[in-house]
């Protein structure tokens, strides 16, 4: 942030004091890396408001690393869409994504990309194919993830993220919130949006 407003600064001739004292509070929106507490007592990674390649793996590492040092007794849920509009590159990237997962306990999954690339990448590396729930869309999703965690004997971590635009994997991470009331806390909430994905879906 503070090399941005030096490039501004410089565009527009403008004296940037290079030796104040500045501070910066930057704060996250809740839905781009927000834990929130689930039924059965999971915890929720909620980063469901976009996703690339690059945010898609720094979130997978962020959530096993917090997994190995704080959770180590909790399952590896992860809940992943498409990542969108990478158009030549969406294969590749896709695909790569595989050795990165083959860790978790259990995957959920959603849209077109994550059947015709990740799943055969899996299977290459020979990750159990009853580990693997592929869904059309959340409507569908957040059951089975609910039924899959009343199941378990342990605890759970989950991850969900996803690129928007028709998957809509928040109103999967609503479904799972222990407390309606953190619904708040999610992205695409307003009328808007509501309306939109009634049309869509």
């Amino acid at each position: 942030a503070y090399q941005i407003a030096q490039i501004v600064a410089i565009r527009f001739w403008q004296e940037f004091q290079q030796n104040k004292s500045t501070s910066f509070s930057v704060d996250l929106q809740p839905w781009r890396m927000n834990w929130l507490l689930g039924k059965r007592w999971s915890l929720l990674l909620d980063s469901t408001y976009n996703a690339s390649p690059a945010s898609m793996l720094m979130m997978i590492r962020l959530l096993t690393d917090i997994r190995q040092e704080l959770f180590s007794e909790r399952q590896l849920i992860l809940c992943l869409g498409d990542m969108r509009e990478l158009w030549s590159y969406s294969e590749d990237e896709h695909r790569s994504l595989a050795e990165h997962i083959v860790h978790a306990d259990c995957l959920f999954l959603v849209g077109n990309e994550m059947k015709q690339y990740l799943i055969p990448a899996l299977q290459k590396l020979w990750y159990a194919h009853w580990r693997i729930y592929r869904y059309e869309d959340s409507s569908e999703l957040w059951s089975a993830v609910e039924q899959y965690l009343s199941e378990q004997q342990n605890l759970a971590l989950v991850l969900c993220k996803w690129s928007q635009n028709t998957i809509f994997l928040e109103e999967t991470v609503k479904q799972l919130l222990r407390y309606p009331s953190d619904v708040h806390k999610l992205c695409r909430q307003w009328d808007w949006w509501m309306n939109r994905k009634v049309i869509i879906s």
